[in-house]
């Protein structure tokens, strides 16, 4: 690991997977496959790298810029023809083992930041002059959830990491294996052995995750500079044409001593003076039979076949059993990573998708069944589920990662009484909720069903939605769920009653499935949202049903005059309402960019809660909470109108698939808790009074 030419340490080099031009007129020579040419957008230290061909070898050489613009060419182009290059010619290539490597920037950390440096003969040189002994023959799966690298022709598990990446890890592992030895010399006890040892064992595989030929060089969005990406930024292994090669003794990103402090900053949360814990590793299905009746239960469950665990796992066991085999026997005996009895749905692992299916719901029936044994009486049973937005868009109903894991949690003898969406802290409040982001878990509560548990039918189970979810409903929304999360959080009151039952008779006499309940809730859900807009004014019930048919786009007068008859309410009155515009013979919604910013409600003789709600997102959009907490309080008791409001809109934006208008309205009832709660005006004793526009 050398320092730069002007003596700063190498925090990265920057390298390109190359393959054969796919013209046949540059037969032999490589093209570079690179995704971004920037190093970083910083203001103050921009660069990039220009390619440069030589016309005569074609010949490709690399230089770092600091002014203009980046070359345009594409992975998926050729930089020597134009010619496009197919995935199918990439994949042929690896197979082949054609694929190479161009090094094509180096960066260091200097006095004043970061420097970014063409590449140099000598820094190629001392990369490709590290030879390192074939130390492992472990292939990597044929096929697993997570895996889309084989069709490149990579087979081991070495074949992830560069010769230089390989001799450091395998320095450092083995290292590590000797540190119980310096310690008991040293007069260490045991426990220090142990504790010290596991700590950078563990280190060791963290090390692994930023120094793999998967670590993309990434450009912040916030700030513009340019870092190298881990390898597990997604749960995957997926294909990177070019890769940050990062230095462990660069003292930045990738670094092992910024390893091991991130490792021990871990024990800062632990209490020594707390009580003591015992761990126990068993199988979750047969877990706790000497603990009936005394646990608080909580637990994160695999995610259907969202993660394969044990085969991705396999990537860090390499090198923390090297480090470690010799202090924990009993947990690295094997070659890799146990496999046998994982429950997820690895379709690899069985004849096809529905047997793996199958066997995920057969097994987490026997977990709940175990956990349901430990749990004491008096607590429910709290189970976290992941629930992933790409999960909800292949399925409009559910994903079958939701339906396995209902149906293993209610054929347990489990019912669901709550389900309570959680944000991860991977989305801030503001940019999560605009961006109609789903709630990162769900949190689904359950505790024993009732034995006496009696049957009932379609029409009964219907019934008793319509009875029950509109008061529910409105808990959710005091709780300011976030409409995106609504569904999910509907779950929880519609199982509830799903799950009371001992089962749902259909009109064929087959038993209801969990998937048609979840769609029925889903329907009651829709139809208590929309009933609740009798009860708005009825200029607001005319804004809606315009809203639904045309958006914020211009419709005719003549449609709009019947709709506004229908509505009780004339058109000439919605724009003096400051609700449309209207001009020869067209008709439109004012967008919230027309509205008044000093908009005063108090000071409005008629007011809408349309207009309340529209100049509520508008204070929330365009100035923040502060400033619509002291609309919200001066619009008084109509504000719980625009928040249900703002639900409906929401509804209507998501049946559309208008998820750019269905953000404000997502966000505003999301913070809808945060504003109610600013202290910063008093809110006026009465609402002002609702136009009728008779």
């Amino acid at each position: 690991y050398p320092p730069s030419a002007n003596g700063d340490p190498i925090i990265a080099w920057w390298w390109a997977r190359t393959v054969p031009s796919p013209d046949p007129r540059f037969q032999g020579a490589h093209t570079p496959l690179v995704t971004n040419w920037w190093l970083s957008k910083k203001k103050g230290a921009v660069a990039f790298v220009h390619p440069t061909i030589d016309s005569g070898t074609n010949a490709i050489s690399y230089e770092v810029m600091t002014s203009g613009e980046p070359s345009a060419a594409r992975k998926d182009t050729c930089l020597l023809s134009g010619a496009p290059i197919p995935f199918a010619h990439i994949r042929d290539q690896g197979l082949k083992g054609r694929l190479g490597l161009d090094l094509l920037a180096v960066v260091s950390h200097g006095d004043h930041g970061r420097r970014y440096h063409s590449p140099d003969n000598a820094n190629v040189t001392i990369a490709e002059s590290v030879v390192v002994d074939d130390w492992s023959s472990v292939e990597l799966p044929d096929q697993a959830l997570g895996f889309r690298i084989q069709g490149y022709g990579l087979q081991k598990w070495t074949e992830l990491f560069t010769p230089r990446q390989q001799t450091s890890l395998l320095a450092f592992s083995e290292t590590v294996a000797e540190v119980p030895t310096w310690i008991r010399a040293d007069g260490g006890t045991e426990d220090q052995v142990m504790a010290i040892t596991s700590i950078l064992g563990v280190a060791v595989g963290k090390l692994a995750q930023m120094s793999s030929m998967f670590n993309t060089w990434r450009i912040d969005n916030r700030n513009g500079s340019g870092q190298p990406e881990s390898v597990f930024g997604q749960h995957n292994l997926s294909m990177s044409w070019d890769f940050a090669e990062t230095n462990p003794f660069g003292g930045s990103r990738g670094d092992w001593m910024q390893v091991v402090d991130t490792a021990l900053r871990a024990l800062a949360y632990v209490e020594p003076s707390g009580l003591p814990s015992v761990v126990v590793r068993e199988d979750a299905r047969t877990a706790g039979s000497n603990l009936q009746g005394q646990c608080l239960v909580v637990t994160d469950p695999p995610y259907f076949s969202a993660i394969g665990y044990a085969n991705l796992s396999d990537f860090f066991y390499l090198w923390v059993r090297r480090a470690l085999r010799g202090l924990l026997p009993e947990i690295f005996g094997t070659v890799t990573v146990p496999k046998d009895g994982e429950l997820i749905a690895e379709p690899a692992r069985h004849n096809n998708r529905d047997d793996a299916k199958t066997y995920f719901i057969d097994g987490f029936t026997d977990v709940f069944r175990s956990l349901r044994k430990v749990s004491r009486p008096d607590l429910p049973l709290l189970i976290v589920y992941a629930y992933k937005e790409q999960e909800a868009e292949r399925d409009s109903q559910v994903s079958s990662g939701w339906q396995a894991m209902l149906e293993a949690v209610i054929g347990s003898g489990l019912t669901i009484v709550g389900t309570w969406p959680v944000h991860g802290t991977g989305s801030s409040r503001m940019r999560g909720q605009n961006s109609n982001a789903l709630a990162t878990y769900v949190v689904m509560v359950c505790r024993p069903r009732s034995i006496a548990a009696g049957i009932t039918d379609r029409a009964g189970f219907i019934r008793s939605l319509r009875e029950e979810l509109p008061s529910e409903l409105e808990v959710l929304q005091q709780a300011a769920i976030a409409p995106v999360d609504l569904a999910q959080a509907s779950i929880g009151p519609g199982m509830s009653v799903f799950t009371r039952y001992a089962k749902v008779i259909e009109p064929s006499g087959d038993q209801m499935s969990v998937r048609t309940a979840l769609g029925l809730i889903n329907q009651v859900l829709f139809e208590i949202l929309e009933s609740g807009e009798g009860e708005l004014d009825a200029a607001t019930r005319w804004a809606i049903k315009w809203f639904e048919q045309r958006g914020f786009e211009v419709g005719p007068y003549g449609e709009a005059e019947r709709l506004a008859t229908a509505s009780g309410v004339a058109v000439d009155g919605l724009v003096k309402e400051g609700i449309v515009s209207s001009s020869a013979g067209k008709v439109r919604l004012l967008e919230r960019a027309e509205l008044p910013s000093d908009w005063d409600p108090a000071a409005d003789d008629r007011i809408s809660v349309w207009e309340a709600s529209q100049h509520l997102v508008k204070a929330l959009e365009d100035s923040g909470e502060e400033v619509a907490a002291r609309l919200l309080h001066r619009l008084g008791g109509m504000g719980d109108a625009a928040q249900t409001l703002a639900y409906r809109l929401y509804s209507i934006c998501e049946r559309k698939g208008w998820a750019k208008e269905a953000g404000p309205y997502n966000a505003l009832a999301a913070v809808w808790g945060s504003l109610r709660a600013m202290p910063d005006a008093e809110p006026v004793a009465e609402a002002p009074p609702q136009g009728s526009l008779l």
